[in-house]
């Protein structure tokens, strides 16, 4: 494998004088490029060339990045972020050889890193005869997009809210052992701690009556309650979501989420005439990464049809809803 490897690699060296100008038509040769120079990363060690293998995997791997975001921009829907249906009646990004979280962790670093940066950190660990790792650039990720929410923070709407819907960047851990290829929920978006989440200030979002609606899984379903009792609210019941497709999990297979219903105040339901919703909703979930059903806020609408309402977390605007998030285009 290694001398399949290696008469590649001048060809990649000499291609990289051209990375900045790459576009989507280069995107198989970015691919391929970023997949060898990977597993020539393994067969350079100990080697003059490991650490120039390394830096062109980096660079390959950033390109990459940056051309899938040039894609999803300019395609609208016809490229969907992470998704890994590139185009209509296309190859698949898997078809081209990477897996669409490979895939997804590039677009993370280019789209939130600039390439002075990564450059920088590339030249500071080959200074120490050390290698640049993708998790590393992702933890610079984490970090500077963490800062951004707290800073954010002294941003939140003003006023008072009846209904608040939110969708939080729950903290897993997700550099457990055995779970980095499973595309923990940091691999997607900066997280937050439980005490992270506590100190927002969504108490003073809440009107004296008010509802607050909240996603959250089982492994966290024990810590969601102190968020709920941090921000002001007590919690009464809850909704499902039944996904239809099994996903990892320690004890099983989990297929589902929870949407908890907590209240602060009086604030139960008026209308007399309301349809009654089952707490188990079956909706297939899709391939981004934590998106949820719009079903769902469908339901809130139907259920609490006037007053103010806020979604917090937010990934989009929605007509009739403020909406606060670092996501927001």
């Amino acid at each position: 494998m290694a001398e399949q490897l290696q008469p590649n690699l001048p060809e990649l060296i000499h291609t990289t004088r051209d990375l900045a100008t790459a576009t989507a038509e280069d995107l198989p040769d970015l691919i391929q490029g970023e997949r060898l120079l990977k597993a020539a990363q393994d067969f350079t060690k100990g080697t003059q060339q490991h650490l120039e293998t390394n830096r062109l995997w980096i660079e390959y791997g950033y390109t990459l990045g940056r051309v899938l975001l040039e894609m999803e921009k300019n395609k609208g829907h016809a490229t969907k972020k992470c998704s890994n249906t590139m185009l209509p009646h296309s190859p698949t990004l898997s078809d081209m050889g990477i897996h669409k979280m490979a895939a997804s962790r590039w677009q993370q670093i280019a789209g939130n890193i600039a390439d002075e940066i990564v450059q920088a950190y590339v030249e500071e660990q080959h200074q120490k005869k050390e290698p640049a790792t993708q998790a590393a650039l992702l933890r610079m990720v984490a970090n500077s997009q963490n800062e951004i929410i707290r800073r954010g923070n002294a941003e939140m709407p003003g006023g008072r809210y009846s209904v608040i819907y939110a969708d939080p960047p729950w903290s897993y851990g997700d550099d457990r052992k055995g779970l980095s290829s499973y595309g923990g929920a940091g691999t997607h978006y900066p997280t937050m701690s439980i005490d992270e989440l506590c100190q927002l200030p969504v108490h003073q979002l809440a009107a004296e009556n008010s509802v607050l609606f909240l996603w959250t899984t089982s492994p966290l379903l024990e810590s969601s309650f102190e968020v709920i009792n941090a921000w002001g609210f007590n919690y009464k019941t809850s909704f499902v979501w039944d996904k239809e497709k099994h996903n990892f999990g320690h004890y099983n297979s989990v297929r589902h989420e929870f949407l908890l219903v907590c209240t602060r105040g009086s604030y139960t339901p008026l209308a007399q005439d309301r349809k009654l919703h089952d707490s188990v909703v079956s909706i297939p979930k899709t391939d981004k990464h934590s998106e949820k059903p719009e079903e769902f806020r469908q339901i809130i609408d139907q259920i609490y049809p006037d007053g103010p309402k806020i979604e917090l977390f937010a990934r989009r605007e929605v007509a009739g809803w403020e909406s606060w998030g670092n996501e927001i285009a």
